[in-house]
């Protein structure tokens, strides 16, 4: 029996510039990022999103923000953290997407790009851009995730952290 599946895409805010200090994995969120993740979590709250599982990337920028939009959009979902979502291609993320169990109706996925980009286009067919802290939303008619295919997926919205 087919069900709608709803799939949310969010690219981390805005890190601070690459340093002599740090890796690429260890930049955290700059202000301006994290005025950008609190915004995406009251757009989260004012709308009723509320994923019942969240998988992001452990890159310290994406758990900063992941823990920001949870602490403003009071998410219930614990956040699973996946190593393979840093520096993934989309078929890798094709496969976090496919591993999720059935009981999951809504799964927030939070990445990086070209990663991000990459995985709406093919799921969707749809190419938007992703610019940090951008949101984006699909939804499948599938019995289980495993069912989602390339080109299976509706566009649903995106929205970008100006028009948070």
């Amino acid at each position: 029996m087919t069900e709608t599946r709803t799939l949310f895409l969010l690219r981390h805010a805005k890190p601070v510039w690459q340093t002599e200090i740090l890796t690429d994995f260890e930049r955290p969120l700059s202000d301006a990022g994290r005025t950008e993740a609190e915004a995406v979590g009251r757009l989260l709250l004012k709308e009723k999103i509320n994923p019942d599982l969240i998988v992001s990337s452990p890159a310290v920028r994406a758990r900063e923000t992941i823990e920001i939009v949870r602490k403003k959009a009071w998410l219930r979902a614990g956040v699973q953290y996946d190593a393979t979502i840093y520096e993934a291609s989309p078929a890798r993320l094709h496969q976090v997407l496919l591993s999720i169990g059935p009981p999951v109706s809504a799964a927030l996925i939070v990445g990086h790009n070209p990663g991000m980009e990459a995985l709406l286009r093919l799921l969707t067919r749809k190419h938007r851009e992703f610019a940090p802290a951008t949101l984006a939303k699909m939804t499948f008619e599938v019995a289980t995730w495993n069912e989602v295919t390339a080109g299976s997926g509706k566009f649903e919205w995106l929205v970008e952290p100006a028009a948070n």
